[in-house]
């Protein structure tokens, strides 16, 4: 069950190229973010996401028909590809698989101190009392840990955070709660040269994942 992973660089994309690649409502969409270089980055990721798709579908870009489910998790129309995407202000990684849904979320791994104190918000009432017999750097780290691992558990899911995070508890690998197929998630967390900083996780139904970085 292979998943790729393809590292997104909003550079790598010239402005005038993404509006080749992007459809009329997305244009339309970009044009409604209250800052030019937001809409900008916005559709870099887009376009360089819909090229990757289009590459794996053997298809051009413009011709995927994006829908998005209820609680907002990205699907093509007619096509059982299954794909999440997650970035931070200047760098991005796409997850694909045939098969499995796959939920991916990076961020800063320097956040973590920024989630000291809200722990309540997020953390199960095991990771509180986990944490709090780590010393202050562990304990940053532990919480960037669990806030990216239960993204991109939620993202797989379908729900987001519109599923009390709360009430899921991640392990070294996995995720427990009352959410239905929860228990079916497995965890893994990619290393990158690029991500050197981050902290990345990803989320797949797919049992014993060939998980790859494409060149």
């Amino acid at each position: 069950m292979p998943v790729t992973l393809h590292l997104l660089d909003p550079l790598s994309i010239r402005e005038e190229d993404t509006h080749r690649d992007l459809s009329l409502e997305e244009t339309k969409r970009a044009r409604r973010f209250a800052f030019p270089h937001l809409a900008a980055r916005w559709r870099a990721f887009r376009a360089l996401t819909r090229r990757h798709l289009a590459s794996h579908l053997a298809m051009s870009p413009r011709e995927l028909i994006w829908r998005e489910a209820d609680w907002g998790k990205p699907f093509l129309e007619g096509c059982p590809l299954h794909f999440n995407l997650t970035h931070t202000d200047h760098l991005g990684v796409l997850a694909i698989c045939n098969d499995h849904p796959v939920g991916v979320d990076l961020e800063r791994t320097d956040r973590g101190r920024d989630l000291v104190g809200c722990e309540t918000h997020f953390c199960h009432p095991e990771e509180i009392h986990e944490i709090q017999a780590l010393t202050l750097p562990d304990r940053e780290h532990r919480l960037i840990e669990i806030w990216t691992s239960k993204e991109a558990a939620l993202k797989c899911l379908g729900t987001g955070l519109s599923h009390p995070p709360q009430q899921v508890r991640i392990g070294n690998s996995s995720a427990t709660g009352s959410l239905q197929d929860l228990a079916k998630l497995t965890l893994y967390h990619p290393h990158h040269p690029s991500l050197t900083g981050h902290t990345f996780a990803l989320a797949t139904t797919a049992p014993s994942p060939e998980i790859s970085w494409a060149p």
